[in-house]
């Protein structure tokens, strides 16, 4: 079965969704739930992408997000990468957590916003967790009707401001209310399009993109993507050393230059962990997932290393 389009352009919104593999739990305790909250907040910052609306179930997850930069897939990468390498860590697991490549839908107009949010919100009480969904504490519901709440990088102002004029206690109003049966039958859907919204919002997007997609002269996503040669090159030139060094594996040692190189490739490039392992010459995924963690906790404590991520990345 051959995969899904990924249409991706500036300030698109999307609902995207993805599940435990074996539809296995991917939440266990509340320090779960919390920490891909915290994760979500990160991701902000890191990608610039605006995250309106959540909601966490036990074994799978809704967003409903904005990309001002394009970026949908690098986020996604990003997103679900740490939190299997977090969660795996914690709860002293190997292997794949989600069931492959997230779920997104392509969002059109403007009333498709409020019910997806709606579909979202609910979603706990369809599944019987909660009467209310009021009640459930891992979805952005509550944040709607308090200011208070997530303020802080929850994009709830994008949505209400583009509902019913602008009329925030209208927009807000209507969010009380379950999303309407069509909704719940797109999503039930095995092969559902990849695009919601009207006839001209699907015509529009097919001129756009899908004729692009497949016409002989345009070069494959592939190809005009960021090679990992280039990434080794000037990271090895930033920090004076010659390409061989950023191979070389020091046991109970960091190699900065060597963690960076791959931290670099995995957010730059669409290359998996195991061929990125196979580019440094490392056997198991989780020692080039250690890599990455590493970078991301350094980043955490030292402003310099954001520092060095930024500078290596204008060159790149």
């Amino acid at each position: 079965m051959s995969r899904p389009i990924r249409i991706e352009y500036k300030d698109a919104w999307y609902h995207v969704m993805n599940r435990g593999r074996r539809k296995d739990k991917i939440f266990y305790y509340d320090s779960d739930y919390i920490g891909f909250k915290d994760l979500l907040y990160e991701s902000t910052e890191l990608w610039g992408v605006n995250i309106c609306a959540y909601c966490c179930m036990p074994n799978h997850y809704h967003l409903l997000v904005q990309t001002p930069q394009a970026n949908l897939s690098r986020f996604m990468r990003h997103l679900n990468g740490i939190y299997t390498q977090r969660f795996n860590r914690i709860h002293k697991k190997d292997g794949a957590l989600f069931r492959g490549r997230f779920n997104s839908n392509l969002i059109g107009e403007d009333n498709y916003l409020l019910v997806l949010l709606r579909y979202m919100h609910f979603n706990p009480v369809k599944a019987g967790l909660v009467e209310k969904p009021e009640n459930y504490p891992w979805s952005s519901y509550v944040s709607y009707f308090d200011e208070s709440i997530e303020k802080d990088w929850l994009r709830k102002d994008l949505i209400l401001q583009k509902l019913k004029g602008g009329n925030k206690k209208k927009s807000v109003a209507q969010l009380r209310y379950d999303a309407p049966e069509e909704i719940y039958a797109f999503f039930a859907k095995k092969n559902r399009p990849s695009v919601l919204g009207s006839k001209e919002f699907v015509a529009q997007i097919k001129d756009n993109f899908f004729r692009q997609l497949v016409h002989p002269e345009i070069p494959d996503s592939k190809q005009t993507s960021l090679e990992p040669e280039r990434v080794i090159q000037v990271v090895a030139s930033f920090f004076k050393l010659k390409k061989e060094d950023l191979f070389r594996q020091r046991r109970g040692k960091e190699n900065l230059p060597r963690d960076l190189a791959i931290y670099l490739i995995r957010m730059d490039t669409g290359l998996t962990l195991p061929k990125i392992g196979k580019i440094f010459g490392i056997e198991s995924y989780s020692t080039v997932s250690n890599s990455i963690e590493r970078i991301n906790r350094r980043k955490k404590k030292n402003k310099e290393i954001q520092k060095i991520v930024n500078k290596i990345k204008s060159i790149v």
